[in-house]
């Protein structure tokens, strides 16, 4: 299942006949540390696949926590959302790979999943 979500007002800028982002967009990993997945001034339509992976054995759900901005931190960042990827299957940890196709434009934000081995499609939603 597609997650949509709309767009922060201040993360694209538009000028001329071209839109970019004013901040990169990202995830929170470990650490507090925030991880670009979108980088800012890249030029909109803009779509990334990352590949995640399960940190505990017989995991059945991923959470990831979404955020804007430009600094090391999330706490200096900008929470976009949270959002949960499921079912995955349960395997021992870092087995299933879990592609996050992530494609934004001046719009919207919108996110698809899927487990590469098998292609199954998983759902995406708001926690």
């Amino acid at each position: 299942d597609t997650l949509v979500m709309k767009t922060p007002l201040d993360l694209v800028r538009c000028e001329d006949v071209s839109n970019y982002l004013t901040k990169s967009l990202g995830i929170e990993t470990f650490g507090s540390n925030f991880t670009p997945i979108i980088n800012s001034k890249t030029k909109l339509p803009a779509n990334v696949t990352k590949v995640f992976s399960t940190a505990d054995d017989n995991q059945e759900t991923i959470e990831l926590r979404f955020y804007v901005g430009n600094a090391e931190k999330v706490s200096e960042c900008q929470f976009l959302a949270k959002i949960q990827i499921y079912p995955i299957r349960p395997l021992p940890r870092g087995i299933p790979q879990i592609g996050l196709e992530c494609t934004i434009d001046k719009d919207l934000v919108t996110f698809n999943a899927k487990e590469l081995s098998s292609q199954k499609i998983l759902k995406v939603r708001y926690i």
